[in-house]
Order: C-alpha cells, then structure tokens, then sequence
C-alpha cells in the first residue's frame, strides 16, 4: 500500500485536509477535534489553547494556541501537536495546502465583494452600482 506520508497517498492528503480545515476553526471549537485525535486540550484563562500530547500518562509535546494566529501558524501547530518534530516528513505539503486555501478563501472574497459592487445578489443584500455612487 505504500508509505502513507508519501506525497499524494490519499490517507495523508486526507489529515493534510483535516489539519488545514481546523486551522481556519474557531480555536474555541478544537477541542471535541483534539480530544478526538488523543490530544489533551487545557484552557487557559487568558483564551490560550495549550495543546498537550500524551504518552503513557506523562506529556511529549506541548503547544499552544491563541485565536489571533493565523491559519499557518495554527496549522503548524497542530502537525507538531499529532506528530511532534517530525510533521514535516508526516505531513509533506501542509504548508502549500494552507497557501492554496489562503488563495480560495481570498478569491471567494474578492468575487463577494465585486458581486455587491456590481449589484448582484449576494446573501440577502443588494448594493446597486446607482446608491453607491
């Protein structure tokens, strides 16, 4: 079956997805997602998320996050949190995914944006070119 790091096997694209889409959550919501990877969420009572990997009872690794860090950082975060030092080599393309998202999620944006100026539809508002000028 392969090495399921190697770039382009579908087990790996498939966490690569994972980590990418829960970088861009709400840090409040992570930690039902954490728990669920057999990670150790602790709140912190400044709003600091601190990640603990557990193994055999004592911590491994530790990180934390804040919900002002951007979806890079949060994504690498959560590489370290599952795989320790070695996220790289576990997760081979993670940063390029995040890239490709940033850019989606801008062009979505920007289309939304272009779509009021132009006075399409866009949710339940309509900003016609005739009021904004």
């Amino acid at each position: 079956m392969g090495n399921m790091t190697q770039l382009g096997h579908p087990l790996g694209q498939m966490m690569v997805a994972r980590l990418v889409e829960v970088a861009w959550m709400p840090v409040r919501d992570w930690p039902p997602v954490l728990r669920a990877w057999g990670l150790q969420p602790v709140a912190q009572p400044d709003g600091t998320l601190m990640i603990e990997t557990l193994s055999r009872g004592e911590v491994v690794h530790r990180t934390a996050v804040l919900e002002s860090l951007d979806p890079t950082t949060r994504a690498v975060c959560l590489a370290l949190a599952v795989a320790g030092a070695h996220w790289p080599v576990v997760f081979p393309g993670l940063l390029e995914r995040v890239d490709r998202e940033y850019k989606r999620r801008q062009r979505a944006e920007t289309e939304r944006l272009m779509a009021q100026l132009e006075g399409e539809e866009v949710g339940e508002c309509t900003v016609p070119i005739a009021v904004m000028a």
